[in-house]
């Protein structure tokens, strides 16, 4: 059946000699699988509507079960700014994977479609990309079964005095039960106070924020470990992530001794 719908473009595969198999976000219909005859011709009518981490309007032929077909597309947004800088586009890449893997496929769900695009949006207008990983990595968390306990502690319930963050309990410790986990992450008071504001904000609330190298690289430890130990999953846009800033790292300390 043709229909007409949005859609943010995941990620392309080759398939056979000149086709390719798309995956496509869709507003209408959640995550699609679709067939792309000769798309890796370098003048086929749709690749510009195809590259990934843009989004656009289509027509074409939804199945339930198999393979969809695109006919025609129209731009709505390519996200720029994301598509031209290494950094923006590898957490861009790597939030379209988490995302992915939060939705099954075939399924509407047209709140966390807005939620990624406002994602990529924001991506696309900020200067720092990783206020808008973290902040979804975190609502994206409920998505896969886990709330964590971030406003008091989970041993005793208070919210005064909160020190650390168990990996054990998925919660924050307070001065007097920081012994109940050996293990815990032993987190700085001001990382606490980021994972406290980012797990309760949306995305529309979020203003600028200052938050230190130190404290982004603590913090994505954590994030990722529990995504690594409590989810189960570890996607290639992480370790992508890893090696870029661990260049850049190199590169600024290379800088300072060439100085």
């Amino acid at each position: 059946m043709n229909e007409k719908f949005t859609g943010i473009v995941l990620f392309i595969r080759p398939h056979r000699e000149k086709d390719s198999l798309v995956k496509i976000f869709t507003r209408e219909f959640g995550t699609k699988m679709f067939f792309v005859r000769g798309l890796q011709s370098p003048n086929h009518p749709l690749k510009k509507h195809l590259i990934p981490l843009t989004e656009h309007r289509y027509w074409g032929t939804i199945n339930q079960q198999g393979l969809s077909f695109l006919k025609e597309g129209q731009t709505h947004n390519l996200f720029r700014s994301i598509q031209s800088d290494p950094f923006k586009q590898a957490h861009a890449a790597y939030l379209s994977q988490l995302v992915d893997a939060s939705i099954d496929d075939n399924s509407e769900d047209q709140q966390l479609f807005d939620i990624f695009e406002a994602a990529l949006c924001s991506l696309n207008e900020r200067e720092d990309a990783r206020p808008i990983q973290l902040l979804l990595q975190l609502k994206l968390l409920r998505r896969f079964g886990l709330r964590l306990n971030m406003n008091s502690c989970v041993v005793c319930g208070s919210s005064q005095k909160i020190e650390d963050f168990s990996m054990t309990h998925l919660g924050v410790l307070c001065h007097n039960h920081l012994d109940t986990d050996p293990n815990r992450m032993r987190l700085s008071y001001k990382q606490i106070k980021i994972l406290q504001l980012f797990n309760e904000i949306k995305l529309n609330q979020l203003g600028h924020v200052s938050i230190s190298d130190q404290s982004y690289k603590r913090i994505d430890e954590l994030i990722f470990m529990i995504y690594h130990e409590q989810v189960g999953i570890k996607l290639k846009g992480e370790s992508y992530l890893n090696q870029l800033y661990k260049v850049a790292d190199q590169l600024k300390v290379s800088k300072i001794e060439g100085t």
